[in-house]
């Protein structure tokens, strides 16, 4: 009996390199299909960086020398002046086309409250950018796993957004003339930082193996 229960512990243990043996118990087996985080982390950390950098730059005469260069941080302490100036523009109107109506209002075209949806969308954007690096840099740094609902919900946001200013920046850059040095699309208004920032999120959900 004794020998038996002495076997069942050898074949139970297993033997170090060094020639200790260690039960099983305390032996750790990685996991095959454990996912790299390290996406993830560097999402969470370039996805912050991104508020640092500009969020609305461009160059009309194309002297190099940007004329307006915001970066995320300086938009979100300039909220209250561009909230004032959308909110100008919804209650007042702008000439693009729109009809007057009965009233003597200017009825504006669907585009432009389109346009204002997007514009409102870039100016939350580096605030919302900023919530999700850190909530995202939480689930990956800690090990709690891929944050792939939050990855899609940010790239879902950053990709409504673009299609807003795009579709709603159409009905204003039909009016300029093609001219050279003239911006032709809203695209050309958005700097480094809402790529940046935008584009990250798909190292939130992008699951890469391990290696063994």
């Amino acid at each position: 009996m004794e020998e038996h229960e002495i076997q069942n512990n050898v074949n139970d243990s297993a033997n170090t390199p060094w020639g200790e043996i260690i039960s099983p118990k305390t032996q750790t087996i990685p996991s095959e299909n454990k996912p790299n985080l390290n996406g993830a982390k560097i999402a969470s950390i370039v996805i912050f960086l991104s508020i640092l950098v500009p969020y609305i730059s461009f160059d009309i005469d194309d002297t190099g020398d940007p004329e307006l260069d915001l970066t995320g941080v300086e938009i979100v302490e300039s909220w209250f002046e561009f909230f004032g100036f959308i909110m100008e523009v919804s209650d007042s109107g702008i000439d693009t086309g729109g009809s007057e109506s009965t009233g003597g209002e200017l009825d504006m075209p669907l585009r432009i409250y389109i346009l204002l949806i997007g514009a409102l969308m870039l100016l939350l954007s580096p605030i919302l950018f900023a919530f999700s690096s850190i909530i995202g840099g939480f689930i990956s740094f800690s090990g709690m796993g891929l944050p792939k609902t939050l990855g899609k919900i940010h790239l879902g946001f950053f990709i409504i957004m673009i299609l807003m200013l795009i579709i709603g920046g159409s009905v204003i850059f039909s009016e300029i003339p093609d001219e050279e040095g003239m911006p032709s699309s809203i695209l050309d208004f958005l700097g480094i930082g809402v790529w940046l920032g935008g584009l990250s999120s798909i190292g939130y959900f992008i699951e890469m193996k391990t290696d063994e």
